[in-house]
């Protein structure tokens, strides 16, 4: 009788250690999901910041209708994205600090950028897409070294 109970205690102090173990690996998980899927290296900063971005062409003419995507660093999520306008301005707003990739595309022409959004700074950007360069360009795969 004294060796089964003596059984049954291991076998509930052996269950308690796993459920310790268990839990610990369960927080650790979490913190560090947490860490790479939060495109904010604080991610208790507000949102409050603001990019905006201007496209002309190599003559200093704006490009209306250019595509404007910007990325998550380092795990490649859209964060925002838009068009331009009639003077070749696109506006990102509500912007966590942190370190994007910027990406413009018009006309079959492509380029990027990387860009640091900062407490109190207004990124403003001005990207000239030369026409002789039609067709050639980068995407946000190829300049992290992702594939093609």
């Amino acid at each position: 009788m004294k060796n089964a109970n003596y059984e049954k205690f291991l076998e509930k102090q052996e269950k308690r250690e796993n459920t310790k173990i268990m839990l610990l690996l369960l927080i650790l998980f979490a913190i560090i999901f947490n860490m790479i899927y939060s495109h904010s290296p604080c991610p208790s900063l507000a949102k409050g910041f603001e990019l905006d971005k201007k496209v002309e062409d190599q003559h200093g003419n704006p490009l209306v209708g250019a595509t404007v995507i910007l990325y998550n660093h380092p795990n490649g999520m859209v964060i925002a994205q838009g068009e331009t306008g009639e003077r070749g301005w696109c506006n990102f707003t509500e912007l966590s600090y942190g370190h994007y990739f910027l990406w413009v595309s018009y006309g079959g022409i492509t380029d990027g950028e990387w860009v640091w959004i900062t407490e109190n700074n207004v990124i403003v950007n001005t990207l000239t897409l030369p026409a002789e360069e039609l067709g050639h360009g980068i995407s946000y795969n190829e300049d992290l070294g992702l594939g093609k």
